[in-house]
């Protein structure tokens, strides 16, 4: 998602983020043995997706260029898979605990991304003298907050309670990427 924020804005990236919960009660009622949302569930579903529009949705007009197609694309892609990867690990019966089946899946995710950053160059750009001390603090703050604590607590979250609720998450990111965009 952080590729395609290249081509859109947060706040953008932040409201088609916010489709993830829908992707995934979806991709819950599709699959075999799966639950079917609820009425109540879908209608609350619906509403944080409507809050999310409302409080992100700063459209780009078309004499600016419109929304990057690539962009979206790649971002509604990334939440497809999600969901996908998401509903698979709560119907697995794998005995792994929260942390390690989170370690497994950043660990799987890691190859693909350094491989992407190949193709795309992003080594070749990168220089180390460019990068700030707070920049340094926000990585190891994503490090322990977003991956070990963050992804560790869905994925318990996703064992343990529905998909829809346990998605509700993206309904804050819009919040975040406003006030810090």
């Amino acid at each position: 998602m952080g590729w395609a924020e290249q081509f859109i804005v947060s706040s953008v990236a932040a409201l088609l983020i916010g489709v993830g919960p829908l992707f995934i009660a979806l991709t819950e009622w599709a699959w075999p043995g799966g639950e079917r949302p609820t009425r109540l569930t879908i209608v609350a579903l619906l509403l944080g997706l409507f809050g999310v529009a409302w409080l992100a949705a700063t459209w780009e007009s078309q004499s600016e260029g419109g929304l990057s197609q690539i962009g979206v694309i790649a971002i509604l892609s990334a939440c497809a898979f999600w969901s996908i990867g998401a509903i698979y690990s709560r119907h697995t019966k794998n005995g792994a605990s929260p942390f390690m089946s989170a370690a497994l899946q950043m660990l799987g995710g890691c190859p693909a991304i350094i491989f992407v950053g190949l193709l795309c160059g992003d080594f070749q750009r990168f220089d180390a003298s460019q990068v700030s001390t707070s920049s340094c603090w926000a990585v190891i703050y994503l490090i322990f907050i977003g991956s070990l604590v963050g992804f560790s607590s869905f994925v318990w979250l996703m064992k343990n309670v529905s998909p829809a609720l346990a998605s509700t998450h993206a309904f804050v990111n819009p919040l975040v990427a406003v006030v810090l965009g």
